[in-house]
């Protein structure tokens, strides 16, 4: 088979959902004429897709060492280095697919991506404004447009665009959640309630729009709902843990874990010292200390749904998950340092524990529940609960309850892991 029509036959294969066999066929190409720039193109596109980035990124670079105008190649190139963390480099290939031709809409969206996660949300602004001027239709692209101009305060704007994203995404939650926190903003509490509740159909225990629900409520007037869902006295709980086995006493579990998570944080933390900085997956297949963490956790998190009051007219009170997985992060927070306020998404029960090493004798970090982010209060005032994290204390929560974790001036860097029952 001639190579064209062997790579006619691969892309074929390829858009009918036969991977395997486009590879196969542009392997066979590749071959034979190692610079064939179309089958080198495929072959680094049906890698990516296969999440081997840094493959791709070898076959996309010998594809544009043979077509160097080619700007769709500078695109694809510019998704697999970023995909790759590799940014700086992205935004140098996306800038060249723009060198190459100035209107490739997609080039100027991925370009605003970039642009955004550095910070530059004037630059990510002009990018996304400009894939739009082009053409570009695809709702994400104003979803993304929208968050940049949120960022910026221009909440008409972002509004507008994040309505059309709405409209283009039926049933999917995230252009309503962040439609309800650009309503909230704007002072539109009935207009946040309406998107929440629309999520709330489509997803009835979205943890996002459960807690912004909670905050609409509160501001237009309706704070027996509210406070029902925010009821921190009934639906938070603390828990003394118990050490697992083979540890006799708790102070020599924390002790273990302390060096665990140590090794973890020596792996993840920032060079910036002085900022909170967080490792993901904690208990992905974990043993040893964090290992019982997890199964200690799971035990805990059992016993907070067993003793949660009974309301089946509550979204929280009313489910019990069958099946469930432990996940976990731990964050490193230096003395006088604040977490951002977040809910757990993921999660359905959530809890925070403070690794205590033995001998220990500094005040414990905090855990704040209960107060929203400070754009989202308004004129509303929100119960708070503020509790100390001493040894050997967890404390539990509903997965969509805002929170913070706190760190005392003059601590030394301390590790607080964040648990979470995910539903499975």
């Amino acid at each position: 088979m001639e190579s064209d029509a062997a790579l006619a036959a691969a892309i074929a294969h390829q858009r009918r959902g036969d991977p395997e066999r486009a590879e196969e066929l542009c392997r066979e190409i590749v071959d034979t004429e190692p610079d064939h720039a179309g089958a080198l193109h495929l072959l680094g596109i049906l890698r990516s897709r296969r999440g081997d980035h840094d493959r791709a990124i070898d076959l996309f670079r010998r594809a544009i060492a043979q077509a160097p105008d080619d700007a769709t190649l500078r695109v694809h190139l510019g998704k697999a280095l970023s995909e790759s963390g590799r940014e700086t480099e992205a935004g140098e290939s996306y800038r060249a697919a723009i060198a190459i031709d100035s209107r490739r809409a997609d080039a100027h969206a991925d370009l605003g991506v970039l642009r955004q996660r550095e910070g530059d949300l004037p630059g990510a602004v002009e990018s996304y404004r400009e894939a739009i001027r082009l053409g570009a239709s695809a709702p994400l692209i104003r979803f993304n447009f929208a968050t940049a101009l949120r960022q910026q305060g221009e909440l008409a704007e972002a509004i507008a665009l994040a309505e059309r994203a709405a409209n283009r995404m039926p049933g999917q939650p995230a252009p309503r959640i962040l439609l309800a926190e650009l309503r909230l903003e704007a002072g539109d509490a009935e207009g946040a309630l309406e998107e929440c509740r629309h999520c709330l159909r489509h997803e009835a225990r979205n943890r996002h729009a459960m807690a912004l629900e909670a905050l609409a409520l509160a501001r237009i007037g309706d704070h027996e709902a509210s406070r029902a869902l925010l009821d921190l006295e009934r639906l938070v709980r603390l828990r003394r843990m118990e050490a697992p086995p083979p540890y006799r006493e708790v102070k020599d579990f924390d002790a273990d874990l302390a060096r665990a998570l140590t090794d973890i944080g020596n792996g993840t933390a920032s060079s910036d010292r002085s900022h909170p900085t967080r490792s993901h997956e904690l208990f992905r297949g974990a043993g040893g200390a964090p290992g019982a963490l997890a199964a200690r956790f799971a035990e805990a998190a059992k016993w907070y749904l067993d003793h949660r009051p009974h309301d089946d007219r509550h979204r929280f009170l009313r489910w019990r998950p069958r099946d469930f997985h432990i996940e976990g992060d731990m964050l490193c927070l230096p003395g006088g340092a604040c977490s951002e306020t977040e809910i757990r998404e993921r999660g359905w029960v959530s809890g925070v524990y403070a690794v205590t090493p033995g001998g220990a004798s500094c005040e414990p970090p905090i855990v704040e529940l209960g107060a929203p982010p400070p754009r989202h209060r308004g004129s509303s005032r929100f119960a708070e609960r503020r509790i100390a994290l001493d040894p050997g204390r967890l404390v539990l929560f509903p997965s969509y309850l805002f929170h913070s974790l706190r760190s005392p001036e003059g601590a030394e860097r301390q590790n607080v892991v964040s648990l979470d029952m995910v539903p499975d």
